[in-house]
């Protein structure tokens, strides 16, 4: 590992770590003092004073550009990352390697920057399904997986009978949500919703809300309500 090691400061000030640079996004005044012109959110943070160390190339290809420059509340010579946001041009000239970098899967450690909306807009991306979900609901994820593990690759006409004759608490949310990722396919996109199919249905866990119960000699149990986030994602079959 290079470089020697600096302990992480607070409010997004950078730390020099093995040879990388590393931060968290500043919040309160010290993102206000580090917001770029353009809008773009950055990180802030004091030049690592680390001999020999090679601080031009963090992460550029990746689409966060480095900069280095003087802080003139402080006076000190600070460096920031930036998030550069592609031109409408560039993202055009560009549209068919874009479309094919994030058409496939990436793992976790290796997934591509996240386009802003207009990016998404530009390359039209998500201009071939139509996509709802809902945040928070009052059902545990292992429960909502089991109506949504049988729908998965049926069309959404079979999907709603699935979901209708499913004794689940969970089938009524989703439901709601199929017709409205049906909504969205049809009046948003322009899809025929007669090829609709539904190709992703997932739940992931949500918050949980921790209660206690009274229980005998003066103590008590934790009882956990589970929440979870849910997403259908339905497309025209080809």
């Amino acid at each position: 590992m290079g470089g020697k090691p600096i302990r992480r400061k607070p409010n997004g000030v950078v730390a020099w770590l093995g040879g990388k640079l590393e931060g968290r996004k500043p919040s309160g005044a010290a993102s206000q003092k580090g917001a770029s012109p353009e809008g773009h959110k950055m990180m802030i943070g004091r030049k690592p004073d680390v001999a020999g160390a090679q601080v031009s190339g963090v992460r550029q290809g990746a689409g966060i550009e480095f900069i280095e420059g003087v802080d003139n509340a402080s006076g000190r010579e600070e460096i920031r990352l930036e998030r550069k946001v592609m031109s409408k041009d560039e993202l055009l000239e560009n549209k068919e390697e874009l479309l094919a970098k994030y058409s496939k899967e990436h793992r976790k450690y290796n997934k591509p920057i996240i386009l802003t909306k207009k990016e998404r807009k530009v390359l039209g991306i998500g201009r071939d399904e139509g996509r709802a979900s809902l945040r928070n609901v009052r059902i545990g994820a292992n429960k909502v997986k089991l109506v949504c593990d049988q729908i998965k690759g049926k069309s959404i006409h079979e999907a709603y009978s699935i979901v209708r004759n499913t004794p689940k608490s969970a089938s009524t949310v989703i439901f709601k949500l199929l017709k409205s990722a049906e909504a969205n396919a049809v009046n948003n996109n322009g899809l025929d919703s007669d090829y609709l199919y539904v190709t992703e249905a997932t739940a992931s866990q949500g918050p949980t809300m921790k209660r206690i119960i009274p229980r005998a000699r003066g103590s008590a149990d934790r009882i956990k309500k589970r929440t979870s986030h849910i997403s259908v994602v339905v497309k025209e079959k080809e």
